[in-house]
C-alpha cells in the first residue's frame, strides 16, 4: 500500500526518539490535526531535508509529509522546515524544566488518546507558553507562572473545577502574565492544589 499525497501542516515538537541507526520518531502536535507521530528517515544524517537542528523538541516547524490510506501507523517525514526555535527558553535550566513540564502532560494526553477538535485552544496555549518563556528577561520565573500553566491547561480540557480564586489566573492570557500582575493573590498552597489536580488527570488510565 502506497503513501498518498504528501500533506503540510505546521506544529510543535514535542518528542524525539532515535529509531534505529540515523531515522528518528517524531511527535508534534499540528494546528487543526493535533497529535501527529512521524518517521523521519535519515534525520541524524540528512542536512537538505531537516536542516538546522529543526527536529529539536519546542520547535516550530512546517512539517512535509505523507499517510497510507487507512493506516493509523507513523506518517512519513519527507522535510521540515524551522518556523521558530524559542532560543530564549534555553538560557534557563528552570525556563527548560517549565517548557518541559508542558510538553509532557501534552505528550500524557496523547498516551490517553486525546483527539483533537475543531477547537484550537491547546494548540494556542502551547505557542503562547512557550513564546512567553522564550520572551522573558528572568533568568527564573515565579511560581504563580507555574500555577497559571496548570489552571489554564485543565481549563481548556475542561476537567477543571473553578473557584473565585482562579479567576485572575484564568481570564488572562498566558502571553500577559506578569508577576506583580499575581503576586497579592498568590498563595503556596494553590500550587500545591494545582499540582495535585494535574496528577490526577493526567493519571487517569
Amino acid at each position: 500500500m502506497g503513501y498518498q499525497k504528501a500533506r503540510v501542516g505546521k506544529g510543535f515538537i514535542l518528542k524525539t526518539q532515535t529509531y534505529m541507526e540515523s531515522d528518528l520518531i517524531v511527535l508534534g502536535f499540528l494546528k487543526n490535526m493535533g497529535f501527529k507521530s512521524f518517521i523521519a528517515k535519515g534525520a541524524l544524517k540528512s542536512r537538505k531535508r531537516f536542516s538546522g537542528g529543526c527536529l529539536e523538541v519546542f520547535n516550530y516547524c512546517e512539517f512535509e509529509y505523507s499517510e497510507k490510506s487507512q493506516d493509523t501507523s507513523l506518517a512519513y517525514l519527507k522535510n521540515a522546515r524551522l518556523q521558530g526555535s524559542f532560543e530564549g527558553i534555553r538560557t534557563s535550566y528552570q525556563k527548560i524544566n517549565l517548557a518541559l513540564s508542558l510538553v509532557k502532560s501534552f505528550q500524557r494526553l496523547n498516551e490517553l488518546g486525546f483527539e483533537q477538535t475543531e477547537d484550537q485552544s491547546l494548540y494556542n496555549f502551547i505557542g503562547n507558553t512557550l513564546k512567553r518563556l522564550n520572551n522573558s528577561a528572568e533568568k527564573t520565573m515565579p511560581l504563580s507562572f507555574q500555577l497559571m500553566f496548570h489552571l489554564k491547561f485543565l481549563y481548556i480540557l475542561g476537567v477543571l473545577d473553578t473557584q473565585p480564586w482562579m479567576e485572575p489566573y484564568l481570564k488572562s492570557s498566558i502571553l500577559q502574565y506578569t508577576d506583580s500582575r499575581f503576586a497579592d493573590i498568590f498563595d503556596m498552597k494553590y500550587l500545591k492544589i494545582s499540582q495535585a489536580l494535574m496528577t490526577q488527570e493526567l493519571s487517569r488510565q
